[in-house]
C-alpha cells in the first residue's frame, strides 16, 4: 500500500546550505518535487550573501504545496550547528539531513524511504546503494528483501561511507530521547561522531537497499588550514568511541580495528598535499600516535593487536622529522605558556584539574602537557629512542602528549612541571653527600644565588624560539622551608624543623629575586604570582592557566583523590612512621604533625618555633608580603567562560547522554583501586553495598533464575537442570499465577533439588526492559539493575550462571553443558586483572498455534551467562536494560554445542517484560525474535491450514520433533 493512501507519518527533510556551496539550488528544486504528502523541507542557510539569500528565499516561497521553510544565519561555525538548529527547529516524525552531495534520483526518493521505516519500525535506517548491497549478510530466505536488520548496530562501521550521517534516516523522537546531536566543535564536518552515537543509542537500525538516492563523496577542495583541521579532527573519533562503549569493550576495538584501516587512505592524501613536511609529518605523528595509545590500552598482548601496532609501524617509518621540528612549526602561531614554581606552589591539585579537563580543553585547541607523563617520556626518549641531547628529549616528551591531544590547529599550548627548575650541581652533590646533606641550606635551591638550574628551561624556550610565556608561582619564606623538610622527611632520618633542619641563616639566604631576575632574563613574558594569593582557590589560577572556567572539573578532581591538598603532610608522616630508622617515638611524631603540620587556620603559623623567635618570624613574612602580594604580583580573578557550558564538552556529553558504567581500565582483584571503584559505584547502584568486602565463595556454580508468573514453565525448567548446579536460586518478583506451588511441585518430585532450591522474593515491580527501564534511575529499585544485583547478592558460590525461566536443557545438550561448565569453572585467565565470562550457545524453538515446534538452526542466541562471583562484577543500568559489567579485562569462552533451548509459546504473551511500542528498546536480536514469534503465531494460527510447511520454510525455519516432557530431541533437531 503506498503511503499516501495511508494515515502517514511527517517526513522533516533538513537542507543545509553555507555559503561556499553551489548546487543548493538543484537540492531545494529536487526536495520539493517530491511526491510525499507529509513533508516538511527545512533549508538552513548560513553567511549566504545577499544575491543567494533573495535565490533560496524565493524558492522557499515559490513551494505549491507550502511545506518549505527558509531558516537564515550569519555567524553559525560549520554544518554541524545548521544540522542542529535543523532538528531543532523539526516537527516531523523521521528526520533527514542532507547537502549538496546528495541527489534526490526519483520524485519517490521519500515515498520509498517511509514505506521502508513504517514496515521495519525502525529507529533509524541506513540508506545503502543497491549495488554494493552484500547478499552474505541477508536473512536466508529464497524471496527478495528491501530491508534487514543490522546483526549489531555497530556493524554500521563496515561500510565504506559509514560516516556519511547523509545515508541515516532517523526517528526524531528517539534522537531527541537520547539528546543526540551533531558535534560542533570543529568548522568541517565529523559525520563519524553522529553515527557513533546512533549506533549506541539506538538498537534497532535497519539497512535499506536502495536507487532512490546518490551519495557523492564530500569535496575535499580544502584550503590547507581546512585540510589540517579535517585530519586532526579525526583523532578525536577514538576518544569519543571510548566515551560512549568503553575502551575494553569488544564495540570499541571493532571501531579501532576500522580506524587502523583507513589510516593507510589518511596518510596518503596527507602525503599528497601540498603542505610543509614538517606538518605533513606532524599530523601522520599524532594520528599514529593516538592509535598506538589505544592499541597498548586495549591490551598489547593479544595477537591481532600487535598486528595493529606492525600496520602503524609501517606507516610511520617515513617520519623523519625531529620532534623539535615538528613542534616548532605546529605551534608556530600558538601561545606556549610554562607554568613552574618553588617546592609545592605548581600544586598536583591545580595540574590534576587541567588534566581532568584535558580533553575540553584539546576541543577548544587548548593542549595541556601533564608533569607525570612528560617525566616518564624524556625518560623513554633516551632509554628506548636513544635519544641523547636534553633537547630532543624535552621536545620528544612534549611531542608525545600534543600528537595525542591535537585535535584541531592549537591556539594555546600548557606545560605545567616545577622541575623543569632543577638544583644546581654543587647542591645536588650535597643532597648524595652524607656529611653535608643535613642543612636547610641545601634544600632551599630555588631561593639562593646559584642554587638552581634553568638550562631545561632554556632547552624549551629554543625549541619554540624564544616564544615562550613563563609564570612562575613564589610563595614565603618560612613556609617553603618547611615544604622543604616535609620532603626532607620523606627521605630522610627524622630532624626537628627548627634547630636541626632550619636556623636564621637560611631564612635570611632566601630571595626569589635571583630566579625571577633569570627567569626575565629568558623570557620578557614572565609572569610572577604568589602562592598565598590562590591557595584558598587553586581554581583560581588553573582557569587563570587555560582561559576557561574550570570549576566543573574542581569537584571531578576533589572526588577522585584519596588524600586531599590539605592532608597532604599527614601522608608523608603515615608514610614516615612505618620505616624502620626514624630517630622518634611514632606516637609522639603523629602528635606533632596533627597539631603543627594539620592545622587548618590559615593566618596561624604551623610551627611555634623554639629557637626563632615569633617576632622575627612575622617580620620576615610581612617583608615577603609587601614585596610580593602587591598589585604587580598579585593574582587577580577574571570571569572566563565556562568550558562545561560548551555544547560538545564531554562533561556535558556524560551528564547528558544517560551512559552506564563503562569499563575504562582493568583492574587487579582485592587492590586498593577496585575497592575505591566499588565504594563509588555502590552509592549509585542498590545491592553493591558488600560487594567491596571481599570473601571466599565455595567453589561451584550457582545457577540464579529471575521469574515472574512462570507456572506454565517453571517446573520444567528446574526439572532440566536439577543435576547440573550446586545450588539454584530462584527469585520471584511477586507473581500472581501458580509459579510457587510448581516450584513446591518440583521439589516433591526430585528430592535433589530440596537441599539445591533457594527461593527469595523480590517485592518491588520491575521496569520493562526499554523505555520503561531508561526512564528508572539506576539507584531505583524498579531497574533491573537493582533486580539483578540483589538477585546476585543472593548466590553463594565461585561462579553464577545467569538462566532464565524459558530455557530447558534436553537430556542430549545435558552432557555437552555439563562439559562446558567444568571447562568454565577450571580455566585460568591469562592475566592477573582478567576474569573468565562462559558464553553459551542456545536454540529458539517456538511452539506454533499447532502445538508443533519450529526452529531456524542456522540461527543461534549467544550470550555471556557464566561469570565470576567476585566484587568486580555485577550488573549496570544499562540504556534499555540490564548488563554485566566487569571492572577486570574480559576473556571469553565460548561453548563449542549447544547447551539450552529456549523456549517460546506463541499463545501466550511471551514478551509481556519489554516495553515493544515502536520496537524502541529492543536489540536486533530481541526485534528479529519478536518478528519470528509474531510470523509463526500468525502462519499457525489457523491449524488447518495446508501451506503451513512451505510457508514457515520459505522464512527459514522447519518443524522438529520436540518432546518438551522428556527433554529429548529426534537427531534431525541437532
Amino acid at each position: 500500500m503506498r503511503c499516501d493512501q495511508m494515515n502517514v507519518p511527517k517526513f522533516s527533510l533538513i537542507l543545509s546550505i553555507n555559503h561556499n556551496h553551489q548546487n543548493y539550488r538543484t537540492l531545494i528544486e529536487q526536495a520539493q518535487a517530491q511526491d510525499y504528502s507529509n513533508l516538511e523541507i527545512l533549508i538552513i542557510s548560513n553567511r549566504l550573501n545577499s544575491k543567494d539569500q533573495n535565490i533560496v528565499d524565493f524558492l522557499a516561497y515559490g513551494d505549491n504545496l507550502k511545506r518549505s521553510k527558509h531558516i537564515s544565519f550569519l555567524n553559525r561555525e560549520c554544518l554541524s550547528s545548521l544540522y542542529n538548529e535543523g532538528i531543532a527547529c523539526a516537527t516531523g516524525d523521521y528526520i533527514w539531513c542532507i547537502d549538496e552531495n546528495v541527489s534526490l534520483n526519483n520524485v519517490t526518493s521519500i515515498t520509498n524511504i517511509i514505506e521502508a521505516l513504517i514496515r521495519s519500525k525502525a529507529q533509524a535506517v541506513y540508506l545503502q546503494d543497491e549495488e554494493l548491497l552484500n547478499k552474505s549478510i541477508l536473512q536466508s530466505s529464497n524471496q527478495r528483501q528491501d530491508n534487514y536488520s543490522l546483526k549489531v548496530p555497530l556493524s554500521l562501521i563496515g561500510e565504506d561511507d559509514w560516516k556519511n550521517c547523509s545515508r541515516i534516516v532517523i526517528n526524531l523522537a528517539s534522537m531527541r530521547l537520547f539528546n543526540l546531536h551533531f558535534s560542533e566543535s570543529w568548522p568541517y564536518f565529523n559525520g563519524a561522531l553522529i553515527a557513533l552515537q546512533i549506533m549506541r543509542f539506538l538498537p534497532n537500525i535497519y539497512y535499506y537497499s536502495q536507487g532512490f538516492a546518490t551519495f557523492k563523496e564530500r569535496d575535499l577542495l580544502l584550503n590547507a588550514r581546512e585540510f589540517i583541521e579535517h585530519k586532526l579532527a579525526q583523532n578525536y573519533i577514538l576518544r569519543y568511541a571510548e566515551i560512549l562503549f568503553g575502551a575494553y569493550s569488544n564495540s570499541f576495538k571493532a571501531i579501532l580495528k576500522r580506524e587502523v584501516v583507513e589510516t593507510r587512505s589518511i596518510f596518503e592524501k596527507i602525503n599528497a598535499s601540498n603542505l610543509d613536511l614538517k606538518i605533513k609529518d606532524f599530523i601522520k605523528y599524532s594520528r599514529s600516535t593516538c592509535l598506538i595509545d589505544y592499541i597498548q590500552k586495549v591490551d598489547r598482548h593479544r595477537q591481532g593487536l600487535e598486528n595493529l601496532l606492525f600496520e602503524i609501524k609501517k606507516l610511520t617509518d617515513d617520519i623523519k622529522t625531529k620532534p623539535s621540528e615538528m613542534l616548532n612549526e605546529f605551534f608556530k602561531y600558538s601561545r606556549i605558556k610554562v607554568h613552574c614554581g618553588a617546592h609545592k606552589t605548581a600544586t598536583t591539585f591545580i595540574q590534576n584539574i587541567l588534566f581532568a579537563a584535558r580533553y575540553d580543553l584539546a576541543l577548544q585547541n587548548t593542549i595541556y602537557i601533564h608533569h607525570d607523563q612528560l617525566r616518564e617520556d624524556f625518560i623513554q626518549a633516551k632509554r628506548e629512542k636513544g635519544i641523547v641531547d636534553t633537547g630532543e628529549r624535552l621536545a620528544f616528551a612534549i611531542c608525545k602528549q600534543a600528537a595525542a591531544l591535537s585535535f584541531g590547529i592549537p591556539s594555546v599550548l600548557i606545560i605545567s612541571e616545577e622541575n623543569l627548575i632543577r638544583p644546581s650541581t654543587e647542591i645536588s652533590s650535597k643532597w648524595h653527600s652524607q656529611d653535608t646533606y643535613q642543612n636547610a641550606s641545601n634544600y632551599s635551591c630555588a631561593c639562593m644565588r646559584n642554587g638552581y638550574n634553568i638550562s631545561h628551561l632554556e632547552e624549551i624556550n629554543n625549541i619554540f624560539k624564544g616564544g615562550i610565556q613563563i609564570i612562575f608561582t613564589v610563595r614565603n619564606y618560612f613556609d617553603y622551608l618547611l615544604s622543604r623538610h616535609s620532603e626532607f622527611l620523606k627521605w630522610r632520618p627524622f630532624k626537628e624543623f627548627d634547630g636541626d633542619f632550619v636556623d636564621i641563616n637560611d631564612l635570611q639566604k632566601c630571595d626569589w629575586g635571583y630566579l625571577t631576575s633569570d627567569l626575565k632574563n629568558i623570557s620578557n613574558f614572565t609572569s610572577i604570582f604568589t602562592f598565598e594569593s590562590y591557595k584558598k582557590d587553586p581554581v583560581q589560577f588553573a582557569n587563570y592557566l587555560s582561559e576557561f572556567d574550570l570549576k566543573g572539573y574542581e569537584h571531578q578532581v576533589k572526588c577522585n583523590q584519596e588524600v586531599s591538598r590539605s592532608r597532604s603532610s599527614q601522608a608523608l608522616l603515615d608514610e614516615l612512621i612505618d620505616k624502620s630508622k626514624i630517630g622518634f617515638n611514632k606516637i609522639k611524631l603523629k602528635e606533632i604533625f596533627s597539631t603543627k603540620i594539620d592545622n587548618e587556620n590559615p593566618n596561624e603559623l604551623k610551627f611555634k618555633s623554639k629557637l626563632l623567635p615569633e617576632k622575627f618570624l612575622k617580620k620576615l613574612d610581612h617583608h615577603c608580603n609587601s614585596f610580593y602580594l602587591t598589585k604587580d604580583f598579585h593574582f587577580s580573578v577574571n570571569n572566563y567562560t565556562s568550558l562545561t557550558d560548551k555544547f560538545s564538552s564531554e562533561q556535558d556529553l556524560l551528564e547528558v547522554l544517560p551512559l552506564p558504567e563503562r569499563a575504562q581500565f582493568s583492574l587487579m582483584p582485592n587492590s586498593k583501586e577496585l575497592k575505591l571503584h566499588l565504594k563509588a559505584i555502590s552509592k549509585r547502584s542498590l545491592y553493591l553495598d558488600n560487594r567491596n568486602k571481599y570473601f571466599s565463595k565455595q567453589t561451584g556454580v550457582s545457577a540464579m533464575i529471575r521469574i515472574k508468573n512462570e507456572e506454565a514453565n517453571i517446573y520444567n525448567v528446574l526439572s532440566s537442570i536439577k543435576n547440573c548446579f550446586n545450588e539454584i536460586i530462584v527469585i520471584d518478583n511477586d507473581s500472581t499465577d501458580n509459579t510457587i506451588s510448581e516450584i513446591d511441585r518440583a521439589i516433591n518430585d526430585h528430592p535433589s533439588l530440596k537441599k539445591k532450591i533457594k527461593l527469595h522474593h523480590y517485592k518491588f515491580k520491575i521496569a520493562k526492559c526499554g523505555l520503561d527501564n531508561f526512564q528508572e534511575p539506576q539507584n531505583s529499585p524498579h531497574s533491573l539493575a537493582s533486580f539483578y544485583n540483589y538477585s546476585l547478592k543472593k548466590c553463594n558460590f565461585s561462579k553464577v550462571c545467569k538462566w532464565d525461566g524459558d530455557m530447558f536443557l534436553p537430556r542430549s545438550m545435558e552432557k555437552s553443558f555439563q562439559d562446558f561448565l567444568q571447562k568454565v569453572t577450571t580455566m585460568q585467565p591469562s592475566r592477573k586483572d582478567s576474569t573468565i565470562f562462559g558464553v553459551m550457545k542456545g536454540l529458539t524453538v517456538f511452539k506454533g498455534g499447532n502445538n508443533k515446534f519450529y526452529c531456524r538452526q542456522s540461527a543461534n542466541e549467544i550470550e555471556a551467562r557464566i561469570f565470576d562471583n567476585a566484587p568486580g562484577v555485577f550488573f549496570v543500568k544499562e540504556i534499555l536494560w540490564e548488563q554485566i559489567f566487569s571492572l577486570h579485562n574480559i576473556e571469553r569462552l565460548v561453548s563449542d554445542d549447544l547447551t539450552f533451548v529456549e523456549f517460546k509459546d506463541t499463545s501466550v504473551n511471551e514478551f509481556s517484560h519489554w516495553s515493544i511500542e515502536a520496537s524502541l528498546g529492543m536489540s536486533p536480536r530481541k526485534d528479529k525474535e519478536l518478528r519470528d514469534f509474531n510470523l509463526i503465531k500468525k502462519i499457525t494460527e489457523n491449524k488447518n491450514r495446508e501451506d503451513i510447511d512451505k510457508m514457515i520454510s520459505s522464512h527459514g525455519y522447519k518443524e522438529i520433533d520436540f518432546d518438551i516432557f522428556d527433554f529429548n530431541d529426534k537427531s534431525d533437531m541437532l
